[in-house]
């Protein structure tokens, strides 16, 4: 039996100087690079969060089929 999964991963700088990824599964398949930039800028502006991220620094789609043997 196979699995697909698509996640989109968005990088941000965080006011430690460190860097925070975070990922949601299942993403669009559509999804391109001006609406991942869109989601990040809400994502900053929220404040929800337990950093501050500061600038967008990456978002990147995987793919990925897990072929389970048993």
């Amino acid at each position: 039996m196979e699995t697909f999964t698509r996640k989109l991963a968005m990088k941000f700088g965080a006011d430690d100087g460190k860097t925070k990824i975070i990922t949601v599964q299942p993403c669009r398949e559509d999804v391109d690079a001006s609406q991942a930039g869109d989601a990040m800028d809400v994502i900053i502006s929220s404040g929800v969060f337990t950093f501050t991220p500061v600038e967008k620094r990456e978002a990147a789609v995987t793919e990925q089929t897990v072929t389970k043997l048993f």
